[in-house]
Order: C-alpha cells, then structure tokens, then sequence
C-alpha cells in the first residue's frame, strides 16, 4: 500500500478506508495500536505473517512477553460496511491520541492511521533536503539497503 489520505471520523468513530487500501486490505482486516502512536491496518494474510513473527521469538523472555501482551492486547478485527466504513474502538483512538482529523498512510505491506496534527510534524522534518541526507546516511551506515 502507498500513497495518503487525509480522512475526519465521524460522531460513531467510523472511518472511510480509501477504496485503494480496502482492495489490498480486504473486507475484514485488523487494526493494532502502533508504536509511534499511530493504528496500523494489516490484512488478515499480512496479520497472520505479523503474529507469527512475534509466536516465534523466544516467550521465555519477559520483555518479549510484554510486547506480545501489549500488540495482541491493543488489536482488534474489523469489516467494513458497504460504504467502505469500519468503526475503531474509542480506547485505541484515545491511545493513539486521534480524535477526528486523520491521515491514514500506505506503509507496504500495512497501512497507519495518524492523527493529522501529528502526522504533519512528523513529516514535516523531512521537507528539508538536508534531513533526509542525514536520515539516508545514517541508515546506510546501519546497512540498510534501498
């Protein structure tokens, strides 16, 4: 998925998945609260590869048992109407600190819904062209390949 699009939730917290990400998304999908204060919409293929990865890392390990607890606990499965709409839980929206204006945000294999406000300041780092050299370079000297 890429691309972004500024949405407004309704007075029932509904929201218009932008008819792009519902294709790739499917009619029912899931929503999970992500790090950066942010909800993050997988599929139910690209969920299950998600959980999967997290299933597989060693449960022994404490902190890994508190992120399982906190993805898993902050998750929920979703369908939309025939309008395209799905309803988000008001706990996950007040988590991911969203109240009405959104942009939802093609991420490939997901997509991520931020409060507009904060979406904006986020972005707006990267409109200088030194930021993003910076950002470059230093994923480069990490090994990340482009």
């Amino acid at each position: 998925m890429f691309g972004s699009y500024e949405k407004t939730l309704d007075s029932k917290n509904r929201l218009v998945i932008p008819s792009k990400f519902r294709d790739e998304l499917g009619e029912t999908f899931y929503i999970t609260l992500g790090f950066e204060k942010s909800l993050e919409f997988r599929s139910k293929k690209s969920f299950e590869e998600f959980s999967n990865k997290i299933s597989s890392n060693n449960l022994l390990d404490s902190k890994m048992r508190e992120l399982s607890r906190y993805i898993f606990a902050n998750t929920i499965e979703v369908s939309s109407d025939k309008l395209g709409r799905v309803i988000i839980l008001d706990n996950l929206l007040k988590k991911a600190e969203i109240e009405k204006d959104a942009v939802i945000v093609g991420v490939g294999n997901k997509a991520e819904l931020w409060s507009k406000e904060k979406f904006e300041k986020i972005t707006n780092i990267y409109e200088n062209e030194e930021n993003i050299k910076k950002l470059t370079q230093e994923l480069f000297e990490k090994g990340a390949v482009l």
